[in-house]
């Protein structure tokens, strides 16, 4: 999501508005989308867990080293198409976003790839930024039961919207309302 404007990736979409989509022919797990796309949300929301997350990961990585460079590269040709300049402080916050999002995502569902993928970026600041993450994750799970961004992660883990309008588009796991784009939802 970009200022406001729905921004369309290949596996999930999150609106304007922080809803997310999963586009219907994704070979990715509930899990990893929804462990990304939450991140999202939560700055969508505003929510003051994410900007202390942001915030800390952002103090604690090495942001003109190797490791980076390499992040930022990986995850401007994966969600940018390579379109951006990596060295530009314009490219930065679009990039920071998703490090934070696939950070995230990565970390609680698959830590070693976490590991292996963010380590350098982060040296060795590493296990304080685990430690951010974890704490910016329990702030999604205590959110559980009240309509925040956890109730969102266990719908999509489930397989529908979080508001029981159908699935988000995995075939066999009931209705879908995808439309041409092959993403389900409204």
């Amino acid at each position: 999501n970009r200022d406001g404007l729905t921004v369309r990736h290949e596996d999930a979409l999150t609106t304007s508005d922080g809803k997310v989509y999963i586009a219907g022919t994704t070979q990715m797990s509930a899990e990893e989308i929804a462990y990304h796309e939450v991140v999202h949300a939560k700055e969508k929301a505003g929510d003051p867990a994410y900007d202390t997350y942001y915030n800390e990961i952002y103090n604690l990585s090495d942001k003109l080293g190797k490791g980076y460079s390499d992040v930022a590269q990986t995850i401007n040709e994966k969600n940018f198409g390579g379109s951006l300049d990596i060295e530009s402080i314009d490219s930065f916050p679009r990039i920071f976003r998703e490090i934070a999002a696939y950070l995230h995502e990565m970390v609680i569902d698959i830590p070693q790839d976490a590991r292996d993928f963010f380590s350098d970026m982060f040296g060795e600041n590493w296990g304080q930024a685990v430690e951010a993450v974890q704490e910016f994750h329990r702030s999604i799970q205590d959110s559980s039961g009240s309509g925040g961004p956890m109730d969102s992660v266990q719908a999509m883990m489930q397989g529908v919207n979080a508001e029981g309008d159908g699935s988000y588009g995995r075939e066999g796991q009931g209705e879908t309302d995808r439309g041409t784009d092959g993403y389900a939802g409204e």
